[in-house]
């Protein structure tokens, strides 16, 4: 299985480097529509309704989930302030249900 780490944010993918954590790809953005992630594992901090769409199309979604203090909100992050923030990889399975219309 090609797994996939999805960031544009340098202390990011240096904090999987130091964890010995593998990819196989990183990229900056992801695109839910090209088949090229279908049957493969993604690694990021995505938004909900894109986790939705890999999981729709069989990928597994593993979060990289953080408890970010206050002082360090908004600004790039190195891997020592990554540590910092308690980080967990958490597989997630999303499903969308419906939509509400504003219309």
């Amino acid at each position: 299985m090609k797994t996939w780490l999805v960031s544009r944010h340098p202390g990011t993918i240096a904090w999987f480097e130091q964890n010995d954590i593998h990819v196989n790809e990183v990229i900056e953005h992801l695109d839910g529509q090209k088949t090229q992630y279908w049957r493969s594992g993604v690694f990021g901090i995505l938004p909900i309704h894109l986790i939705a769409d890999l999981n729709t199309q069989g990928v597994e979604y593993v979060h990289l989930a953080l408890t970010v203090p206050h002082d360090l909100r908004g600004q790039e992050l190195s891997p020592g302030d990554m540590d910092r923030c308690q980080p967990r990889l958490e597989v997630f399975s999303v499903q969308r249900l419906g939509a509400f219309s504003f219309s």
